[in-house]
C-alpha cells in the first residue's frame, strides 16, 4: 500500500488508522516527512488510491466496481495506478470493472495492458436507436484505435 501511495506523495513512509475523537469510526493518518498528516487534508489523488486499494482488499476473491476511474487522478499517474490495480487484482483474485469517459485514462490503461495482454479487456458500450450494444476490444484493436485517434470512450 505504501508503494502505491508514494505514486502521489513521495515522502510518505507509513499509514495508520486511529480512532476518531469526535465521531464514530477510524481516521486514516499518513506519516509524511516524519509528520502525522490526516489523509483528508492530502488531496483527492492519494485518497482515491487509498480508497481503491482498501476496496480491492475487501473484494478479495470477488469483484470491484470503480466508477469514473480517473476522478481525482492526474493523467500523469494513471498508468502507475493501473499497474497497482493489475497487480492487486491478480494477487487478491479480484475482477475489476472500471468505467471512464477519459481518453487519458484509456491511454494509460492501454499502456499497462500492453504489459499484461491476457489479464484485461476493454468494452465500449454504445446506445443507438434505444438499444445498447457492446463492442469488445482486444489489445491490438485498442492499440490501433489509440494510434489513429479513433474514439473508444
Amino acid at each position: 500500500m505504501i508503494k502505491a501511495l508514494k505514486i502521489i506523495e513521495k515522502e510518505l513512509s507509513d499509514v495508520a488508522f486511529i480512532d476518531a475523537k469526535y465521531r464514530r469510526g477510524r481516521v486514516a493518518i499518513a506519516k509524511v516527512s516524519g509528520e502525522k498528516v490526516p489523509f483528508k487534508s492530502m488531496g483527492d489523488g492519494i485518497n482515491r488510491i487509498l480508497y481503491i486499494i482498501l476496496n480491492m482488499v475487501n473484494a478479495q476473491d470477488g469483484y470491484l466496481l470503480i466508477d469514473e476511474f480517473e476522478n481525482g487522478l492526474h493523467y500523469s499517474v494513471q498508468k502507475q495506478v493501473w499497474e497497482v490495480i493489475f497487480t492487486l487484482a491478480e494477487s487478491l483474485n479480484v475482477q475489476v470493472f472500471a468505467t471512464t469517459h477519459s481518453s487519458d485514462c484509456i491511454q494509460a490503461f492501454g499502456s499497462q495492458w500492453k504489459d499484461d495482454e491476457e489479464k484485461a479487456t476493454l468494452h465500449r458500450i454504445d446506445y443507438k436507436d434505444k438499444q445498447h450494444s457492446v463492442m469488445p476490444y482486444d489489445f491490438f484493436d485498442l492499440d490501433d484505435a489509440l494510434s489513429t485517434n479513433t474514439e473508444v470512450r
